[in-house]
């Protein structure tokens, strides 16, 4: 069930409490994207708090956002829209069954960036975000997969974890070292593929599109994607 809401109404709370949040919508909502359809979902997927549609340029958005961790996502769900209106994102063809991998595959490139670009401009609490994050895995996710395809979505969902981490200082970042120890021991394959293309995406950068493309093909490649995923130039 989904209704249509009001974005004052949305996101009042936070611009009466977040300062961080106030000055991001002054220069960034306010001056860089037009209007924003806001619906609140009452059946969001567990482990998201909100998620953005840039076809019908809306956000989606579970529990009415009140705090400071609250005020990040929001941010960054405003930030997918902007970013895609005003570039050129990366654009995959793919078949029917690819379709999780290539969301997760986006989210990796794209996630990193703008949580960058909140924590460097408005010094977003981007930490807070990322260990509630860990905790809900902890208690919500299973084994390995027993498919290939499955353990490379694992794979790559714990790439952009570990891409997101790289943010925070390193004396900050015991709970996450413990989470990936505990991962390790769960789903050791899909850990092996989070690490590999952690690592890819640190050489080559996913700053550009291009070095996006660059990314993505190294991936198709190295884990056999040509027949269900494709880059469109």
């Amino acid at each position: 069930m989904r209704f249509l809401v009001d974005e004052r109404d949305v996101l009042g709370p936070i611009l009466r409490e977040v300062p961080e949040f106030v000055r991001f919508y002054n220069e960034e909502r306010e001056k860089r994207i037009g209007f924003i359809r806001w619906f609140r979902d009452f059946e969001i997927s567990d482990g998201y708090s909100a998620y953005a549609s840039y076809l019908k340029c809306a956000i989606y958005y579970g529990k009415s956002p009140i705090s400071f961790k609250d005020a990040h996502v929001m941010a960054h769900e405003i930030m997918h829209l902007i970013r895609y209106q005003e570039n050129d994102l990366l654009d995959l063809s793919y078949q029917k069954e690819a379709r999780d991998l290539v969301q997760k595959l986006l989210e990796m490139l794209e996630d990193p960036i703008i949580d960058l670009f909140l924590y460097k401009n408005y010094n977003f609490d981007i930490r807070s975000t990322y260990l509630s994050d860990i905790d809900f895995c902890r208690k919500n996710i299973g084994k390995e997969a027993e498919d290939g395809l499955s353990k490379l979505i694992n794979g790559v969902d714990l790439a952009k974890t570990i891409l997101r981490w790289d943010l925070i200082d390193q004396s900050l970042r015991g709970s996450w070292y413990s989470y990936l120890d505990w991962y390790k021991v769960l789903r050791p394959v899909s850990f092996q593929i989070g690490k590999e293309i952690a690592d890819i995406v640190r050489v080559h950068g996913p700053q550009t599109i291009e070095r996006q493309e660059k990314i993505i093909e190294i991936i198709i490649n190295r884990y056999n994607l040509k027949d269900i995923i494709s880059i469109l130039y």
